[in-house]
């Protein structure tokens, strides 16, 4: 298998696994061999707030994305170790 199939694999198996636990991901339907690459949702919203109508829009996006980051920093590792993170 190439490196960068490897890569890819590899991330989808951590956003499979983020999911399983509730954390808020775009769903992964499944990695394509050739081309190389994963199939999955695309998250809603923009990529880049500062592009966001006002400061009012952003501040819940903000929280909410501090929200998911405390989430998803109280994990529990032991599913992680085994992939090798």
């Amino acid at each position: 298998m190439a490196a960068g199939h490897e890569a890819i694999t590899f991330e989808a198996r951590v956003l499979l696994q983020l999911e399983s636990e509730g954390i808020p991901v775009p769903h992964v339907y499944g990695v394509c061999p050739d081309p190389c690459g994963v199939v999955m949702d695309r998250s809603p919203g923009l990529a880049i707030l500062t592009t966001s109508e006002s400061s009012t829009e952003r501040k819940p996006v903000f929280e909410e994305y501090i929200d998911i980051t405390a989430r998803r920093h109280g994990r529990d590792v032991p599913p992680f170790e085994a992939m090798g993170l």
